[in-house]
């Protein structure tokens, strides 16, 4: 292009996601346009033209095998309704997040990410009672469908119905289950899940792996991972920790639980040589990881052994292909936040993708303080003070007034 920016996206396909190129695309050039990375001025025309053509070969000569996947159906699934007994009131939470995962794992659909989902409700103090009001909600995301679901205990049974709503509000399909007990929930996830998108998307049946599989067979360590999600998501990291430790000493094979311990593991006072084996023991059981589960895993390993760039690469694919995934932007952004200016880079990416984070979970600590670090920085202190409302009190904030009024030499502000 005239101004030599190239969009990174076709050439990392044509590489094969290597990690070798990034030196060369990562901008340190400031850019309001988009967060993904640019072709730096000082590399000059020939390397552009270089890496362009390289890139357009080699996509050209593997065919589909680097082509742009095609786009997926955004499908929200919300937390099932519960009635009949207060003791399954955190059922219907644990079972769509369940689903939400088999779905993922399908590749027929990709499910808007359940912890942002979630979170959105509860921040918001939304009531999603009904399939109109689901709707409602899932616009927000340009879902092209969502799941809404009830869940009923009788005497000796629980009854599990479901349905898939086009983004119009019309029911494409629905299914039901009834399990006699609360530890058969895998297979009640598998057989509903099963229906719904053989329903709607004819896909065949043995496409589809089992939760069991994507988790544990072990419905103890399948409630202590649920636990442990809980906890870390409500910031109580120690407990959390304790709680996905829990589950990989009952199946040591438990993919899921092994990567909520190496994130547990960096936070807090929890032990962070724990992170790394945690991690590797994960994608040691990879085949039973959902696909953006193990793309992080393989962030966070490259990560610790120092391989930023590779860690970036992988977080940048994650958030294109799961563009509302408030983790996925956050991982992202901090990654940049704290090795953008070491590599040489330009901090302008690593602020699109923390704003991108906070635009989806307007709750994320770590997002507001990195931004209000950044914004002193460029001396923006209107900027600062915006994000500062609510997160400082009342007179903090006014003798950061106060300090920035002196140290700019505006003797009336001062006074």
């Amino acid at each position: 292009a005239d101004d030599r920016n190239l969009d990174i996206r076709s050439v990392v396909s044509g590489f094969g996601g290597s990690g070798t190129i990034i030196s060369a695309v990562h901008s340190t050039k400031e850019s309001n346009a988009s967060p993904y990375f640019q072709i730096n001025r000082k590399i000059g025309v020939p390397l552009v033209l270089i890496v362009a053509i390289a890139a357009f070969l080699i996509v050209n000569a593997l065919g589909d095998r680097t082509s742009e996947p095609q786009a997926l159906d955004g499908i929200a699934v919300f937390p099932f309704t519960v009635s009949g007994s207060d003791e399954l009131a955190n059922f219907g939470n644990s079972f769509a997040r369940l689903l939400a995962n088999k779905l993922d794992d399908s590749g027929a659909v990709r499910p808007i990410d359940y912890n942002t989902l979630e979170q959105r409700i509860s921040r918001d103090g939304l009531i999603v009672a009904s399939p109109e009001e689901a709707q409602i909600v899932s616009l927000d995301y340009d879902a092209a469908g969502f799941i809404f679901g009830n869940i009923l205990q009788i005497p000796g049974s629980i009854v599990i119905r479901a349905s898939l709503y086009d983004s119009d509000g019309t029911e494409a399909a629905e299914a039901s289950v009834t399990i006699a007990q609360e530890d058969q929930m895998l297979s009640a996830v598998d057989d509903l899940g099963r229906e719904l998108l053989i329903s709607k998307y004819n896909i065949e049946g043995d496409q589809l792996r089992s939760a069991a599989v994507l988790t544990t067979e072990s419905y103890p360590a399948l409630k202590a991972y649920l636990k442990g999600i809980e906890l870390f998501r409500s910031r109580e990291f120690s407990s959390a920790f304790s709680s996905f430790q829990e589950a990989t000493e009952i199946d040591s094979t438990f993919a899921m639980a092994w990567y909520g311990l190496g994130r547990a593991a960096g936070w807090g006072s929890n032990p962070r040589d724990q992170q790394e084996p945690s991690f590797k023991k994960a994608l040691a059981f990879g085949n039973r990881l959902p696909r953006r589960v193990r793309v992080r895993v393989e962030s966070f390993l490259a990560e610790i052994r120092g391989d930023i760039e590779k860690s970036i690469v992988l977080l940048l694919r994650l958030t294109q292909e799961y563009p509302d995934d408030a983790d996925a932007w956050a991982l992202y952004g901090d990654l940049m936040y704290h090795n953008n200016r070491s590599l040489g880079f330009s901090m302008r990416p690593a602020v699109v993708a923390m704003e991108r984070a906070l635009k989806i979970d307007p709750e994320n600590r770590e997002m507001v303080g990195h931004l209000r670090i950044l914004r002193l920085d460029d001396g923006d202190y209107a900027g600062w003070k915006e994000l500062a409302v609510g997160e400082l009190d009342g007179e903090r904030i006014q003798i950061w007034d106060w300090l920035f009024a002196f140290l700019a030499e505006d003797r009336k502000s001062v006074v």
